[in-house]
C-alpha cells in the first residue's frame, strides 16, 4: 500500500514538472504589435513614443502614462476597472481609443485624471458605483474626469462620459483647457465644471443635465461656445456663471453658436465678497430658454435666437443690441440708438433702424427697417407681384425700383441695409384709365400701405432672422 501511494505521488510530482508552464504562464492583458504583457502597465512603461498599446482583456489596475510617453491606448472592447487609486493618471501625451470603458470604484478618485496632453476618440468614462446625492456624498463620489493645472490640455473628439451623481460634477477643469469637438457628456448634477482660469471651448458634442440645481456647463473661468448642444431639464440650468474671488480672471462667457435647451444665468456669488462680476456675450446660436442676469452679472446680445425672456434685477446689466426673440425686451434692456421690431410671425428683432424712403412722382413715404435687413430674390420678386396687383385697376403700371432718380440704376433689396437710402419707383401712365377715381395721393397710399404695413416690405421681412 506505501508503494502504491509512494508511486502516485512520484508520479503526480513528475508530471509536474513536465508541464511547469501551464499553471505559471500569465495571462496576456495587453499588447504592443505581437509583444505581449501581463499588465496593461508594465505595457505602458514598455511603450516608445507613437506606439499603440492595446487592451486585449478586462483587468483591474491603476494606471500611470509618465510625463515621457507619447502613445495612444486602445481600450477595445474591454473594461479598465481601478484597484484603490485614479484609474487613469495621465503626465504625458495620451490618445484614447476604442469602444471600452474606463471605470472608476473608490471614493474621491475619478476614472481619468489629466495633467498632460490627452485626447479622447472614443471610449466610455464612468464611476459606476457612484452614491452621491443632493444631500451627500453617499460614500463614493468625485468627478468622472479631472483636467487639472496649466500645463493640462484634454480635448474630446468622440467618446462618452457618464455618471449619475447628484454630488460631484462629471468633469472638472482647473486652471487647464478643455476642447469639446464631439462626444455625450451626461450627468444629474454639474455636467462639466469649468472652474477658476480654465479654458472650455465647445464646438460639438451634446452635454446634458437633468436635475435641478444642474447646470451643462457651470463657469468660473473662460467659456466659448462655437457649435453643439447643452440640454437642461427639469429646473437646472444651461449655463451658470459665477464670480467669487477677485484673486482669479473674471468669468467671461461668449456665445457665438450651439443650441442652448434651458436657461442662462450669471450672477456674482453671493456668499463671497467680490468686485468683478461674470460677463456672458451672446453673439449667435438658438437659446431656447430664459436670460437671467442678478447681483452685478453682466449680459450683452447681438446675435442670436432667444425663445425666451430676458430677466434681471436692479444691479444687473443687461443690454439686448441685436437678436431675434419670442418676448420683446423692455426699454430698460435695449440701448440708446436701437429699436425693437416687431415681425409678422410674433417674433421681435432688435437693430439700430435705417429710414428708406420711397419716392414715386412728387410724393414719398419712409419706413424704418433694421440695421442688416435684406431680402432674397426670392421676396423681391413677392414685393414686386403684389405691387403690381394693387396697380392691376389703375391708371398706372410698376415698372421697377431704382437707386436713383433718373430711373437708370436698379435698387439692390438683396444687400444689406446699413445706411438710409432713397428708393425710387419707376411708374408710367396707361391710355385707358380702368379706375379713372384713382390719384396720385391714392396711389401713393397704396404704396405706402404695402411698404409700411402688414404686406409688402413688412411681409417679406418676416422670416428674416438678424444674428
Amino acid at each position: 500500500m506505501k508503494r502504491k501511494v509512494l508511486f502516485f505521488v512520484m508520479a503526480f510530482a513528475v508530471l509536474t514538472l513536465l508541464v511547469p508552464n501551464v499553471k505559471a504562464a500569465p495571462a496576456t492583458v495587453a499588447k504592443i504589435g505581437d509583444d505581449e504583457y501581463s499588465t496593461l502597465q508594465s505595457a505602458i512603461d514598455a511603450a516608445n513614443v507613437g506606439d499603440v498599446v492595446e487592451l486585449v482583456a478586462d483587468t483591474a489596475e491603476d494606471i500611470t502614462v509618465a510625463s515621457s510617453k507619447d502613445i495612444t491606448l486602445d481600450l477595445g472592447t474591454y473594461t479598465l476597472k481601478n484597484v484603490s487609486n485614479h484609474t487613469i493618471v495621465n503626465e504625458g501625451k495620451l490618445t484614447i481609443t476604442g469602444s471600452g470603458t474606463v471605470d472608476n470604484l473608490t471614493h474621491g478618485k475619478g476614472a481619468l485624471v489629466n495633467k498632460g496632453t490627452a485626447v479622447v476618440l472614443d471610449g466610455t468614462f464612468t464611476r459606476s458605483n457612484e452614491a452621491g446625492t443632493r444631500e451627500g456624498n453617499g460614500g463614493n463620489s468625485w468627478y468622472v474626469i479631472d483636467n487639472n493645472g496649466t500645463s493640462a490640455s484634454l480635448t474630446f473628439k468622440g467618446g462618452k462620459v457618464v455618471n449619475t451623481s447628484g454630488f460631484s460634477s462629471l468633469i472638472r477643469n482647473l486652471g487647464a483647457t478643455l476642447v469639446i469637438e464631439d462626444g455625450t457628456f451626461e450627468n444629474n448634477f454639474i455636467v462639466v465644471k469649468n472652474d477658476d482660469d480654465g479654458v472650455l471651448k465647445v464646438s460639438g458634442g451634446t452635454i446634458s443635465t437633468k436635475a435641478e440645481k444642474g447646470s451643462a456647463v457651470q463657469n468660473w473661468g473662460t467659456f466659448e461656445l462655437t457649435g453643439g448642444v447643452l440640454n437642461a431639464v427639469e429646473g437646472a440650468k444651461a449655463i451658470s456663471t459665477y464670480s467669487w474671488s477677485d484673486g482669479y480672471t473674471a468669468p467671461t462667457t461668449e456665445i457665438t453658436g450651439g443650441t442652448i435647451n434651458g436657461n442662462i444665468y450669471a450672477s456674482k456669488d453671493t456668499d463671497y465678497t467680490v468686485n468683478t462680476a461674470p460677463e456672458v456675450a451672446i453673439n449667435g446660436g438658438k437659446i431656447t430658454g430664459d436670460v437671467v442676469a442678478e447681483h452685478e452679472g453682466v449680459v450683452k446680445i447681438t446675435k442670436g435666437v432667444i425663445d425666451g425672456e430676458i430677466k434681471s434685477d436692479d444691479t444687473a446689466d443687461v443690454l439686448a443690441a441685436g437678436g431675434t426673440y419670442t418676448t420683446a425686451p423692455s426699454e430698460g434692456n435695449v440701448p440708446d440708438g436701437y429699436k425693437v421690431f416687431e415681425n409678422e410671425d410674433g417674433t421681435f428683432v432688435v437693430a439700430e433702424p435705417v429710414i428708406l424712403t420711397f419716392i414715386a412722382d412728387d410724393y414719398k413715404e419712409t419706413v424704418e427697417v433694421p440695421k442688416g435687413a435684406a431680402l432674397t430674390d426670392e421676396e423681391v420678386e413677392y414685393l414686386k407681384e403684389m405691387l403690381e396687383a394693387e396697380l392691376e385697376n389703375s391708371d398706372v403700371t410698376f415698372d421697377g425700383f431704382y437707386a436713383d432718380e433718373d430711373l437708370k440704376a436698379e435698387f439692390d433689396f438683396t444687400k444689406a441695409f446699413d445706411q438710409d437710402a432713397t428708393v425710387y419707383l419707376k411708374l408710367s401712365k396707361v391710355q385707358q384709365k380702368v379706375n379713372p377715381g384713382t390719384s396720385d395721393i391714392n396711389l401713393i397710399f397704396i404704396l405706402g400701405t404695402l411698404l409700411i404695413g402688414g404686406a409688402g416690405l413688412g411681409f417679406t421681412l418676416k422670416n428674416r432672422k438678424f444674428n
